[in-house]
């Protein structure tokens, strides 16, 4: 998954309602060992270094995601 992928998929899961969301960004978070504030800062500036998208990618590619 590309750098902008993951930035695109972070938004989606930041920006969607509570209900229509699986999992949130803390446990995404978790998931791939960075910090939430990472994450956060990620979804804000929809900047991402090398190390956080390796780890990011991992841990989305487990999340399903709704389609409702």
């Amino acid at each position: 998954m590309n750098k902008a992928d993951i930035v695109r998929q972070l938004q989606i899961v930041r920006f969607s309602p509570a209900e229509k969301r699986v999992v949130g960004l803390r446990q995404i978070a978790q998931q791939a060992r960075v910090s939430h504030q990472t994450v956060y800062r990620i979804v804000r500036t929809g900047e991402i270094s090398a190390v956080a998208a390796e780890k990011l990618s991992a841990a989305l590619a487990c999340v399903t995601f709704r389609e409702d």
